[in-house]
């Protein structure tokens, strides 16, 4: 059978087996959706805050593993004898191959034998449930959300378990975290999936820009919001008259760098410029180890501009001082009288 005609087949009896009673009585309303998985189709059953995956899988350069469709099972499943020769689906990284806990479901076992497919699935979604459900009721740092490197990042910002991110709040968090490493944007969907008992993957677009503009709102209502934001920092911003980084934004980096070249020196003007900078980059702020060359070549463009146009009229009004000093000399002198 192709895999068309295999996927075609997945849909409709998924379709209509979660709108039996055994299983809405045991998981309650379900409803299927498509979405990405592994970067290729995958066909999603909802039910309640959870879900179920089940991976179409092309067999294309990218995946080292066999075409058809892939669902996660359980050591336990993994007895059955259409799942104990079944290739596990590998994916392949850089260097390396990640070998993931999804066994290929042949069509010929939902064909041949649909009630032991059947109790098969029915597990599958029970272990999604209680993955989901533990990792919520444990009040622990779940893998579910957070890789190896998220949960060191949360560790050196004091969090620890689900309530400390409650108690904190999702945005403060994020920036919490984001001011000592490099996180992306999507890191705020693993915190709140992580308190609302869901996959990262299942939080709504919707949501999403909520989490987005809440971190907006948060990083601009006050310096020590920010990134890059130390005492130091701020009490140079505070002397030239910032209190926020909305306040910031509006002048303008050009104007905020000139401020402090000429309150602070060249030199230290320029180390507390750079932080603002990096503060000023994106949503949340850069830190300034995580500049890239471009940035950091534009901050030097940007600083060379300012001192030299600074040393300029620096000059001129050195001149013209020099000139004024010397014609009021002239003209106190009796020199001046005498002669005309």
């Amino acid at each position: 059978m192709s895999a068309n005609a295999s996927e075609a087949l997945i849909k409709e009896y998924l379709s209509s087996f979660v709108q039996r009673e055994e299983f809405i009585a045991r998981f309650g309303p379900a409803y299927l959706s498509e979405d990405d998985q592994f970067g290729d189709r995958a066909l999603v059953v909802n039910f309640g805050d959870h879900h179920i995956t089940f991976a179409f899988i092309p067999g294309a350069d990218n995946h080292a593993t066999e075409q058809g469709v892939y669902l996660k099972t359980s050591p336990a499943q993994n007895g059955s004898a259409y799942l104990e020769d079944a290739p596990n689906f590998i994916k392949l990284k850089p260097g390396q191959e990640v070998v993931l806990e999804y066994k290929l479901i042949r069509i010929e076992w939902l064909i041949q034998d649909p009630k032991n497919f059947n109790d098969c699935f029915m597990h599958a979604v029970q272990e999604a449930k209680q993955r989901f459900e533990t990792s919520r009721t444990n009040n622990q740092i779940s893998s579910i959300h957070f890789n190896k490197a998220h949960k060191k990042l949360l560790q050196k910002v004091g969090i620890k378990t689900i309530q400390d991110i409650e108690e904190i709040g999702v945005c403060r968090t994020y920036l919490d975290v984001k001011k000592i490493g490099q996180i992306k944007e999507s890191f705020l969907c693993n915190l709140y999936g992580a308190i609302s008992g869901i996959h990262p993957s299942r939080v709504s677009p919707e949501v999403q820009l909520a989490l987005q503009e809440g971190v907006r709102q948060l990083s601009m209502s006050d310096l020590r919001n920010h990134i890059n934001m130390n005492d130091e920092v701020i009490d140079s911003l505070r002397e030239i008259g910032f209190e926020t980084m909305e306040e910031i934004r509006k002048k303008g980096i050009e104007e905020v760098a000139r401020l402090l070249l000429a309150e602070l020196g060249a030199d230290r003007g320029s180390e507390i410029a750079l932080a603002v900078y990096a503060a000023t980059l994106k949503t949340g702020g850069v830190s300034v180890e995580h500049l890239d060359k471009a940035q950091l070549f534009e901050f030097d463009a940007l600083i060379y501009d300012l001192t030299t146009k600074m040393r300029v009229k620096q000059t001129f009004q050195t001149g013209l001082d020099d000139g004024v000093k010397a014609m009021v000399g002239i003209l106190s002198s009796g020199r001046f009288k005498n002669r005309y």
